[in-house]
């Protein structure tokens, strides 16, 4: 049975050249049964980037054709840094006019234009997406007279995200939204998206952690168990513990917390003593309720 290496194999031969797809064919023998598994791994090695198709419909490695695979890091100020596949490649400089479309933390396929000097980084330009990192932005929405977009709260998301919005969704100027990109950008056009969720104005007491949450993926319900368990921890502190630790409960403390904040987790406190001043940092014993292999 053909494996996807044995066909990397092939190529990575100093002899390879570019061939069709029915000339690797018949290199490796195949009937028409044997067919329809060659064109699964040729579409997965494609997709993946580890091969490429060219004009001629010819199939290759990348670096055969001037090209490498990686992962772009924009900048705010419109230029992107690729960080080649494997790790431990010199990394290539990306103008803001050669992104056609990638995003930040795209994994892409470049074609180097310019080979780096001794103080400058090889530079080139993105041919092709082959996974997008993102599929749904945090951002602000802005309506103008004939549009609407959401401007990512990230600055390395450079491409405004135009939108249609539901005329039953409450919007106003300003409001953070939670955007799905349905078209991604290419060097014509920018993305396009649909407000799934709006969180109001920024700023405003529990939008700024759910825009956290939805921001980083973070998860926002728990198992039953955990809830249980949780529940179970949220209690009193019993006498037999307090009278096992030193009670500091008669010390003023202030926390530098906002006036809805919920983890009030460290808190500090001065006293007079003689010659001087006691500062105390008050530090929330969490392993008190967290126990190592619980369920919280």
């Amino acid at each position: 049975m053909l494996t996807k290496e044995q066909v990397l194999d092939h190529m990575r031969q100093t002899s390879y050249r570019p061939l069709s797809y029915n000339e690797l064919m018949a290199v490796f023998h195949l009937d028409a049964k044997g067919g329809a598994q060659f064109a699964r791994i040729i579409g997965q090695l494609e997709k993946e980037g580890e091969i490429l198709k060219t004009r001629k419909d010819k199939y290759g490695l990348p670096d055969m054709m001037n090209l490498v695979r990686g992962t772009i890091k924009l900048s705010e100020r419109g230029y992107g840094i690729l960080t080649p596949e494997p790790a431990g490649g010199e990394e290539i400089f990306i103008y803001g006019r050669n992104l056609n479309g990638a995003m930040h933390e795209d994994r892409v396929m470049v074609r180097i234009s310019r080979r780096g000097g001794r103080d400058q980084r090889p530079e080139g330009e993105v041919i092709r997406a082959l996974a997008r990192a993102s599929q749904e932005l945090v951002g602000t929405f802005e309506k103008r007279r004939n549009m609407a977009q959401v401007i990512p709260d990230d600055p390395r998301q450079i491409y405004p995200v135009y939108v249609k919005p539901d005329p039953k969704m409450k919007l106003r100027n300003g409001d953070k939204v939670l955007v799905k990109i349905t078209a991604y950008p290419d060097k014509n056009k920018y993305p396009e998206g649909k407000i799934l969720e709006v969180f109001g104005a920024g700023g405003l007491p529990g939008v700024d952690v759910q825009i956290v949450i939805k921001k980083h993926g973070l998860r926002h319900t728990f198992p039953p168990a955990v809830i249980a368990e949780a529940q179970r921890a949220a209690q009193e502190v019993s006498q037999a513990e307090i009278e096992r630790r030193r009670d500091l409960r008669g010390i003023k403390m202030v926390t530098i917390d906002s006036e809805d904040a919920k983890d009030l987790d460290d808190a500090v406190s001065v006293e007079r003593i003689e010659g001087g001043y006691r500062l105390g940092v008050h530090i929330a014993d969490v392993s008190h309720y967290v126990r190592e292999d619980s369920q919280l």
